[in-house]
């Protein structure tokens, strides 16, 4: 009876420590996945740092023609060049759908001097106001960089709040 009693307990230690070292391989997968799922959303956001996303009602046909009247208007007569945009297309959304609002225009700024300088001037004019629409213009990045801030909210807001500069 002892030796079946002591051959139980020694299973049971085994069995522990088994799942101890299953436990810790699963968490330093973890770890990995996490790693490389940053370093795909750098390089995801890395190919996206020319577009820029704007909520904006305007037509299909006439999109393109909108944005780069937008991006004339933000940028003011001292521009010199045209606004060139390499693609212009709509993003559709199960959150703009449900409250019934327009899809988003997705839009690439061929030229990143022009695109950092519409940049800077929607910082200075927020709202944006253009042909009585308000209009916000923000930065293309992957759904992981969305939740990945949203994680920071509340610290970013306390940030603010007690005016430190954080990058």
């Amino acid at each position: 009876m002892d030796s079946l009693l002591t051959a139980v307990v020694s299973t049971s230690a085994n069995q522990d420590l088994e799942n101890t070292d299953r436990t810790a391989r699963i968490e330093k997968r973890k770890a990995n996945y996490n790693l490389l799922q940053d370093k795909l959303d750098n390089l995801e956001n890395q190919s996206r740092c020319r577009n820029r996303g704007i909520s904006l009602a305007v037509p299909e046909f006439d999109l393109e023609t909108h944005v780069q009247a937008l991006f004339a208007y933000l940028l003011g007569p001292d521009c010199d060049q045209p606004v060139l945009l390499d693609r212009t297309h709509r993003v559709f959304s199960l959150y703009q759908q449900k409250k019934n609002l327009p899809p988003d225009v997705l839009t690439t700024v061929h030229y990143f001097h022009l695109k950092e300088k519409i940049m800077q001037e929607t910082r200075q004019q927020e709202p944006v106001v253009f042909r009585g629409d308000n209009l916000s213009i923000y930065k293309d990045v992957s759904t992981h960089t969305l939740a990945r801030r949203t994680e920071f909210r509340d610290v970013t807001l306390h940030l603010r709040e007690c005016k430190i500069v954080y990058q």
